[in-house]
């Protein structure tokens, strides 16, 4: 093979590799080009609402045909208990910044645990009514040494009806007869620290009810304490929302042995509590005569409403 050959050969293989590196240059860009779109619609979009959807959890619960074994994270697969929403959500750890519980329509549910959210807990309903004409019924337990369940922790704690087609009632407790709770005796507690130990919310900066019908037993629905002059919170919201009942009931069978308040706020020491009230359409009933009823050693020189207490 002569030397002109050789070189031509020489010059067809070079171009032949050029044009082949050139053609995996364009293949590397292109796989480059999408990774990096890739890349940048996962932390752009992507990863930040999987992040905000890890921050909050929903959970379902059936009381009537639920089953502690599912998952709870949908209406298909609802839990049927209360505590088992606490196990759900970390136990004694706050780990979820919104914790939305959905209760089935038209079903009663106890909640007799304790449960966390660092930002906001709301409870709903869901589903199709189980019995027509029958209301969502949601009633705070006791502990088994006594005590009436603080079940909602959480800066701003939510009741709303919006969910399903049922009425939503919320139920503070009611002593049974012969009821027990021995911290009471044992340390000669007096009614102002039941109220504060036993309402059903505690210290909540905010809460809201919406379109509920919230029935006021022995003690108060929520407590604010001011041991001085500011509470936890530098200033305190209730939402009465769309429509509001709250009607005070009368008083449980075992209640002469501690106290009845039905109230919807109450406040323990200090009375002066920079707190905004805010209330449409609502409506007062039973035992509460006037929206002054509400509230309970409020004083109202820090108080902003919607309405006039009186």
């Amino acid at each position: 093979m002569s030397l002109e050959t050789q070189i031509t050969a020489l010059v067809g293989a070079a171009n032949k590799l050029t044009s082949e590196v050139a053609n995996k240059m364009k293949g590397i860009d292109s796989s480059l080009t999408a990774a990096q779109k890739k890349f940048e619609e996962f932390t752009g979009k992507d990863f930040p609402e999987r992040v905000s959807g890890a921050r909050q959890l929903n959970i379902y619960i059936d009381p009537l045909e639920g089953s502690d074994s599912n998952s709870g994270v949908a209406s298909s697969a609802p839990i049927q208990n209360w505590a088992r929403a606490r196990e759900i959500t970390g136990g004694t750890l706050t780990i979820y910044d919104r914790v939305v519980v959905l209760v089935r329509s038209g079903t009663t549910l106890v909640m007799d645990t304790v449960l966390n959210a660092r930002e906001m807990l709301r409870i709903t309903q869901y589903g199709a009514i189980t019995a027509p004409g029958e209301p969502t019924k949601i009633y705070q337990g006791f502990r088994s040494h006594g005590r009436p369940v603080q079940p909602c922790n959480a800066p701003y704690v939510m009741f709303d009806q919006s969910g399903g087609d049922s009425d939503l009632e919320v139920h503070t407790a009611e002593f049974p007869s012969g009821h027990d709770w021995p911290e009471i005796a044992a340390n000669n507690r007096d009614a102002d620290w039941i109220c504060y130990a036993g309402s059903l919310l505690s210290n909540a900066s905010r809460f809201k009810l919406r379109n509920v019908k919230l029935k006021l037993h022995d003690l108060p629905f929520s407590t604010i304490y001011m041991s001085g002059s500011l509470g936890d919170f530098a200033s305190y919201e209730v939402v009465l929302g769309a429509s509001c009942e709250v009607t005070g009931e009368a008083p449980g069978a075992g209640s002469g042995q501690y106290v009845h308040n039905p109230r919807l706020l109450h406040v323990y020491f200090n009375p002066y509590v920079p707190v905004d009230i805010v209330a449409n359409q609502l409506v007062v009933g039973g035992s509460l005569t006037s929206t002054a009823d509400l509230f309970d050693n409020l004083d109202l020189k820090n108080v902003r409403s919607s309405f006039t207490i009186q």
